[in-house]
């Protein structure tokens, strides 16, 4: 019986692609495909899926490491029996995922790209707000789209918001006068 791992390379071979890795359980590998940016992985040994492999094409994760979904209409994952043979399977594979894997990744790789350039975006506004009062922003956080400040000596606290185009200031403990001065240039615009 052939392993789990001379399978996975066989199969990668049919593909024209490499294996890259596997995970601790050593029943799970990820397959770079010739092309730019795709990725299979092939899962041995799945919970009542014994008999089958389960194969399915990954998308890449956006700025902030949450990883992206594949389009609606497209179906990501398939199974296939592990009695085939490694050319069959990918054959299989070209014809049940690969055909419409391009495009999907497509697609995928456009929002990314979009919901990126909006963070920067953001972020270079919250970067600008931050500069004006002197508050350095944390590096390489792109999920923070806000920034602190604090009183000295007491619990006096400012958090500033970005969202989307509009600011939110949370302002605890400050002054009677440092209130009136807030509240005086919101009502002078």
């Amino acid at each position: 019986m052939e392993t789990a791992a001379s399978m996975a390379e066989n199969i990668a071979a049919c593909l024209r692609a490499r294996v890259n890795g596997t995970d601790e359980s050593g029943n799970t590998f990820q397959v770079a495909l010739p092309e730019a940016e795709q990725k299979l992985s092939f899962s041995f040994n799945v919970w009542k899926k014994k008999d089958r492999i389960v194969i399915r094409a990954l998308f890449p994760a956006d700025e902030t490491r949450h990883p992206m979904r594949a389009p609606v209409w497209f179906e990501p994952t398939m199974t296939v029996s592990i009695a085939k043979p490694a050319e069959q399977i990918a054959k299989d594979i070209q014809r049940r995922l690969l055909t419409d894997y391009p495009k999907a990744l497509a697609e995928v790789l456009a929002l990314r790209d979009a919901r990126n350039a909006t963070r920067m975006a953001k972020r270079a506004r919250l970067a600008e707000l931050a500069e004006l009062v002197g508050v350095r922003l944390e590096e390489g956080n792109h999920q923070n789209e806000k920034f602190s400040m604090h009183g000295i000596g007491r619990q006096q606290k400012v958090e500033v918001h970005l969202l989307s185009n509009d600011v939110r200031i949370d302002a605890s403990w400050i002054s009677m006068d440092q209130a009136k001065r807030i509240l005086s240039i919101l009502v002078d615009h």
